[in-house]
C-alpha cells in the first residue's frame, strides 16, 4: 500500500508537468494561429484598399467616358443638322440648275 501511495506521489508531478506541457503546446499553437490570422487580415485589408482605389479610379474613368460620349452625341447631332442643311441647299441649287434657272448666292 505504501508503494502504491509512494508511486502515486511520484507520478503526480509527472502528470502535472505533462498537463502543463500540453497546455503550453496548445497555447503556443493558438498563438501561432492568431499570428497567422493577423497576417491574413493585414493582407486582405491591403487587398481591399487596393481594390477600393482601383474601383474609385474606374468609376472616375466611367464618369469621364460618359461625359465624352455625351459630348460626342451632341457634336454628332450638330453635324447631322449641318449635313441636312447643306444637303437641302445642294438639292435646291441642283434643282435650279436642272431647271435652267438662275442661281442665287446666299
Amino acid at each position: 500500500m505504501k508503494r502504491i501511495l509512494l508511486l502515486g506521489m511520484l507520478f503526480m508531478p509527472l502528470i502535472t508537468i505533462a498537463e502543463d506541457l500540453s497546455l503550453r503546446q496548445r497555447a503556443n499553437y493558438a498563438f501561432e494561429q492568431m499570428k497567422e490570422a493577423e497576417r491574413d487580415l493585414t493582407t486582405i485589408t491591403q487587398t481591399i484598399e487596393v481594390k477600393a482605389d482601383r474601383l474609385e479610379y474606374f468609376k472616375q474613368k466611367v464618369i469621364e467616358t460618359e461625359q465624352e460620349l455625351a459630348n460626342a452625341y451632341k457634336e454628332s447631332q450638330e453635324i447631322n443638322k449641318r449635313v441636312a442643311s447643306t444637303r437641302n441647299r445642294w438639292e435646291q441649287l441642283s434643282n435650279q440648275l436642272l431647271q435652267g434657272g438662275a442661281v442665287t448666292r446666299d
